[in-house]
């Protein structure tokens, strides 16, 4: 048994190429991994950029410090992602589980690799590593099923409120007409990271990516500057690359990135709230994902929603619509809020069996 410094744990494999988020594919024959927190982040059909495995590796995010155990051949996506092939006296799911018992503090958007080399594994023999392992599988696998069924109930929440916004569509007169008849839309602009503070100051701005309307923390903020392209609280966006296609959002006000474009409704035609919950529904999400899934680039630019129509109802009827639905995404967020806080609560409960394992193996 010995103690090591985690980097002498495993070697450092260099990606052979990386895929931009933007250009990441649906659908396709081989998966992508990047640094962000979904197990798979796309797809790619370009057999030239696969990494093709001898044994599992860890994949590391520099920026985001996620961590994920693969196994099968990928593509890398994105830039700030590391990847180590453990040594031969280093079980892989055990090296995995030293991650997942020691997560790294956060440094913002700053790389986080240089904070491993002052952290430390304990190496029992192989043996061991495998029982360990073994073990934490075990509970882990039943952990993960409840974990998958918690993910499933708050999808059913969406599905719900989907049905709904269809009944009450039906209830009404309505009027089918083109999306950018009664609405314009305005992409994002993308400043160098040069430009990148991380936290605010006079004279810069919040700079919003999709991840700040899912989780608010570690903000970014750029000069302020006439090439920005800015949106408000109320304003209706929508992702517009890779698995974040469709992606609608709204509740943050500053300068957006090329990965959103904003909704400029005619007010006189189109409620804002309205439209919130209309393009949230498979209603605009079905054509939009059609869409998307012939383009090259798994995107959509201002042009191609010319060729999705919208079924409007009176403005009145949008705002009655509109308030219904309020009514009852409060009580559907709520039950969201319910099952996430069980959700994390069951991630809590897997990061304590793990710290247990490792410490019984310190010990015995």
């Amino acid at each position: 048994m010995q103690t090591i410094k985690i980097t002498d744990a495993f070697k450092v494999i260099t990606p052979i190429s990386k895929i931009n988020s933007r250009d990441f594919l649906r659908e396709g024959a081989f998966p992508i991994i990047s640094q962000d927190a979904s197990p798979i982040s796309g797809y790619w059909n370009n057999e030239i950029d696969v990494m093709h495995l001898s044994k599992p590796v860890i994949v590391f995010g520099d920026h985001t410090r996620v961590v994920k155990f693969i196994d099968f051949d990928f593509v890398v996506g994105a830039d700030g992602v590391k990847i180590f092939e453990p040594l031969d006296t280093i079980n892989p799911k055990y090296l995995y589980y030293w991650f997942y018992a020691n997560p790294i503090k956060s440094l913002g958007y700053a790389r986080h690799y240089r904070i491993l080399k002052d952290k430390k594994i304990f190496v029992p023999p192989l043996p061991d590593q495998q029982r360990i392992v073994e073990k934490l599988d075990k509970v882990f696998n039943a952990v993960d099923q409840a974990i998958t069924l918690n993910a499933k109930n708050i999808e059913n929440t969406h599905l719900l409120f989907t049905s709904l916004l269809s009944q009450l569509l039906g209830s009404h007169e309505t009027t089918t007409i083109p999306l950018d008849r009664h609405c314009d839309f305005q992409g994002g602009s993308q400043p160098p990271k040069s430009n990148f503070v991380f936290k605010p100051q006079p004279g810069f701005v919040r700079f919003l990516q999709i991840r700040d309307f899912k989780k608010d923390i570690e903000p970014t903020f750029i000069p302020v500057s006439n090439r920005n392209k800015v949106c408000n609280e109320d304003d209706v966006m929508i992702g517009r690359y890779g698995a974040s296609v469709g992606n609608i959002l709204r509740g943050k006000a500053g300068a957006y990135n090329v990965a959103l474009m904003k909704t400029i409704p005619d007010t006189d035609y189109i409620d804002k709230d309205f439209l919130y919950y209309y393009l949230s529904s498979d209603l605009f999400q079905v054509p939009l994902l059609a869409l998307t899934s012939r383009s090259a680039q798994d995107g959509f630019n201002k042009n191609d929603l010319s060729t999705i129509n919208i079924q409007l109802p009176s403005l009145s009827d949008q705002k009655s619509i509109a308030q219904k639905l309020l009514t009852i995404q409060k009580s559907t967020t709520a039950l969201r809020q319910n099952l996430t806080l069980k959700r994390t609560q069951l991630e809590s409960l897997k990061n304590s069996l793990i710290s247990d394992a490792y410490t019984q193996s310190t010990v015995e």
